[in-house]
């Protein structure tokens, strides 16, 4: 896939948007309010990450505010885990084991899913 789109060499949101998306991927922008990160352009966007493990508070409230103003917006959670000791804080919890990452895009979407954090 990504030798058939010489485009995504430039390294733009709006190329692998595009691209992504053709394929069926959803796409979630994480860490949308770390630092100097901004939230991306909510055209180019089908969710953001409102939770991180390895983050401030400050950072994941920071997040969940900019996510009550976009309530379209798919929510996930994630830990940037390096370290298997900080591997069950963060994630989503779901009643369907997802065996495909078709069950996953199909359950993030229906929305079937809790966010896990401590």
């Amino acid at each position: 896939m990504l030798y058939g789109h010489p485009e995504l060499r430039e390294n733009s949101a709006e190329n692998w948007s595009r691209v992504m998306r053709g394929y069926g991927v959803l796409v979630i922008q994480a860490h949308p309010t770390r630092g100097l990160c901004r939230p991306m352009s909510l055209n180019l966007i089908d969710g953001i990450e409102v939770y991180n493990n390895s983050h401030s508070p400050e950072y994941n409230e920071s997040a969940e505010e900019f996510a009550k103003e976009h309530p379209e917006l798919i929510l996930t959670s994630g830990g940037d885990t390096h370290h298997a000791e900080t591997a069950p804080f963060a994630g989503i919890a779901t009643d369907e084991r997802i065996k495909s990452g078709e069950d996953l895009v199909r359950i993030l979407k229906e929305g079937k899913y809790r966010l896990l954090k401590p």
